[in-house]
């Protein structure tokens, strides 16, 4: 008898649920659901029940947008080529829509999204440009560094875009002075980077009958080869703007691409590339937004927020270490400020610009496990 009894009343509850899901929507359509419903109270099948009435499922920590979630979004854009862009930014609107569409959440929810954003590299505008003893900053009237010259081209050029390109000549010590003209194209708002100009002679040796490839395709097999064999002893992540001719419709046409090294190859970079945003839920404007992302700065001020000590999900998190749950004595010092900046980012949704963490960490120092304290300042 008890066995009659009991499943009628547990299938009236969840019809009187499901029937009142609509209530629920009216006030709040994601808070009082997870408030007044658990899985664990009512059961797996409940919990399935709800979220297909919705058509919507719990958000996990990290997701990847499948071709169907772009679907989803408010911007006509964003559906038509399934990716972000500078003119479809991947903000409240245009992303947080489809997070609204796919998930349910509730205050202080966040999800680490990754997407696909659209970012060529293209020559929007050129210029030349001849430095002026004047020019230089030092004691010297040359360059002898690289990022001399950037910092030059970020005051001369500060308001310029991506794509924007300098053919700059410019005294440049090495062991002598030389007199050089090369080229620098700004990658972004604060970068800058320098172009590597193919010559006939390196077209040759790529098994090109002129100084030009026939088609884009075949600079993309031929640059990594020769970029393997020309510089090997690159280290990984280098990145290197490469101008190259191309033969088409019966002219030479220069392009720009960007090529990075892997540890193993050079690979090409298209023009659509994977992004990763944070997004919270704020129940104020009843949807997902951008969380932002902070730089932490060491720092000798006093801190303005308690103590955060790492545990050991926490090293799991940064750096997969989930056996040891410190840091090896291989990591530098820039290494674990960048780890724990992504887990203050991960692990606080109320960080505010100027705010000051103490933050513990374990490091293993060959032999034994020491405790180290480091400050922090948050700034964007």
């Amino acid at each position: 008898m008890k066995q009659t009894i009991f499943k009628p009343m547990k299938n009236l509850v969840k019809y009187l649920i499901i029937a009142l899901l609509g209530t629920f929507i009216s006030c709040n359509p994601y808070e009082d659901i997870y408030d007044s419903i658990e899985s664990e109270q009512l059961g797996q099948d409940t919990t399935a029940l709800i979220n297909a009435k919705l058509g919507k499922i719990a958000p996990p920590i990290v997701y990847t947008l499948t071709d169907d979630d772009y679907q989803l979004s408010s911007n006509e854009n964003v559906r038509s080529y399934s990716n972000f862009s500078a003119s479809a930014p991947p903000n409240t609107e245009n992303l947080g829509s489809i997070l609204n569409n796919k998930f349910l959440a509730k205050e202080g929810q966040f999800v680490e999204v990754t997407y696909q954003y659209y970012y060529p590299l293209r020559v929007r505008d050129t210029v030349s440009y001849t430095v002026q003893e004047s020019e230089y900053q030092g004691d010297y009237p040359n360059w002898s560094s690289e990022s001399q010259i950037f910092n030059f081209l970020s005051i001369k050029y500060p308001d310029t875009e991506r794509g924007f390109v300098v053919s700059l000549t410019y005294d440049y010590y090495s062991g002598s002075v030389n007199t050089l003209t090369n080229k620098f194209i700004r990658i972004d708002n604060t970068n800058w980077q320098s172009i590597y100009v193919l010559d006939g002679s390196e077209y040759n040796s790529m098994e090109q009958r002129f100084a030009n490839f026939g088609s884009h395709d075949d600079a993309r097999f031929y640059i990594p080869i020769f970029l393997k064999n020309a510089r090997p002893y690159t280290k990984a992540s280098t990145s290197l703007i490469i101008e190259y001719n191309l033969y088409e419709n019966r002219e030479v046409r220069s392009y720009i691409r960007e090529f990075v090294y892997d540890g193993m190859m050079w690979v090409f970079i298209e023009d659509v590339v994977n992004r990763t945003s944070t997004f919270t839920y704020d129940s104020n404007i009843q949807s997902w937004k951008e969380k932002p992302v902070f730089q932490f700065l060491p720092t000798e001020d006093s801190p303005t927020r308690d103590e955060y000590t790492l545990t050991q999900a926490d090293y799991e998190f940064g750096i997969g270490n989930d056996r040891y749950g410190n840091y090896d004595d291989f990591r530098t010092d820039e290494e674990i400020i960048n780890d724990i900046a992504n887990i203050l980012n991960f692990r606080f949704d109320n960080i505010e610009e100027g705010d000051i963490f103490p933050v513990t960490y374990k490091q293993y120092n060959g032999s034994s496990v020491d405790d180290k304290t480091i400050i922090l300042k948050a700034a964007l």
